[in-house]
């Protein structure tokens, strides 16, 4: 069985802030996403110049988010999948079996694009274009991430070589780190989990009829 890599989410990854409330927001549209068995809900807001994609997380107490660590830590030591109650069960798939911090984004079908770098993750809506997304990593933690997902899948990383280039599930993934320093930048692209028809392609305005 392939060794695991630890990784255990820090402080500094945000998953559930919101835009500032201090500027004016219109709801273009909510609906819900399945991730696992959880319904996570999905707000596209706009402030009349920018788009935003705010993901309704369910949220943990201090005690959970400690619980959740100790947990992990057990599970990559004896490879058991504890039982666990909603959300802490929720936000141990994520790590465990998902992509982590981004595992919602993977299971949201109107996505086409995921853009991740230091403090900031942006999404390639295929109704609402380039949207900021609620969620945030800083740099070191994006590296630990970057090495835990490459290490799980058997790809070795180094900064010698800037670019890594993988697959996963419907997932096509580049790595880069950049030259000046080890910051880390992540680009998914998102494809369909069942191939469009050419209705489809049409309703996309993707191709027209002559």
């Amino acid at each position: 069985m392939k060794k695991l890599t630890k990784y255990i989410p820090r402080k500094s990854i945000s998953l559930t802030k919101r835009p500032r409330k201090t500027t004016e927001y219109s709801v273009l549209e909510s609906y819900f996403i399945k991730v696992f068995d959880h319904e996570v809900k999905v707000e596209i807001l706009s402030d009349g110049e920018k788009g935003y994609y705010v993901l309704h997380e369910p949220n943990l107490n201090e005690n959970e988010k400690k619980l959740l660590r100790e947990l992990m830590l057990r599970f990559y030591e004896t490879l058991t999948e504890p039982k666990l109650p909603g959300n802490l069960r929720y936000h141990f798939l994520k790590e465990i079996k998902g992509l982590g911090f981004i595992t919602p984004l993977t299971y949201d079908d109107n996505l086409e694009d995921i853009y991740i770098s230091p403090h900031r993750v942006y999404v390639v809506h295929k109704k609402y274009g380039t949207l900021i997304t609620n969620l945030s990593v800083n740099n070191e933690s994006l590296r630990e991430w970057c090495q835990s997902i490459l290490s799980k899948l058997g790809i070795g990383i180094s900064i010698k070589k800037q670019l890594r280039r993988f697959s996963y599930k419907n997932l096509r993934i580049d790595v880069t780190i950049g030259e000046q320093q080890p910051n880390y930048f992540v680009t998914i692209r998102v494809l369909p989990k069942v191939p469009p028809t050419p209705i489809d392609l049409i309703k996309l305005n993707t191709i027209e009829l002559n």
